[in-house]
């Protein structure tokens, strides 16, 4: 059985996460730095369509009904969902944040 590749849609929340990294990087390091880490994160995320459930469960939100899962890239953790139509990019930050605080928002 061959599986229908689903579309990977990037939600409001996620670009502003990613905008805010890049930012973050450009002020600390260099553009060079931020371009390297938005890309790899954007391309990454787009090898999801293949298999998205390649990656493990969302621990921090399985009281929610839903298929949240996570990819780490470096030092970022992506948080993504899997529906039958599509899978959503929900947001993206630094491993070293306190996962207590973002997932209040979701």
């Amino acid at each position: 059985m061959v599986r229908k590749k689903l579309p990977v849609l990037w939600d409001d929340e996620a670009k502003k996460s990613l905008k805010s990294i890049y930012k973050y990087i450009i002020k600390r390091d260099s553009a060079e730095a931020a371009k390297r880490v938005r890309n790899e994160i954007t391309n990454q995320t787009k090898t999801l369509n293949g298999f998205p459930e390649k990656y493990e469960r969302e621990h921090n939100l399985e009281d929610k009904p839903g298929n949240y899962r996570y990819m780490i890239i470096w030092s970022y953790k992506v948080i993504y969902e899997v529906t039958p139509k599509a899978i959503h990019v929900l947001d993206v930050f630094h491993t070293s944040r306190n996962p207590s605080k973002i997932f209040k928002r979701k």
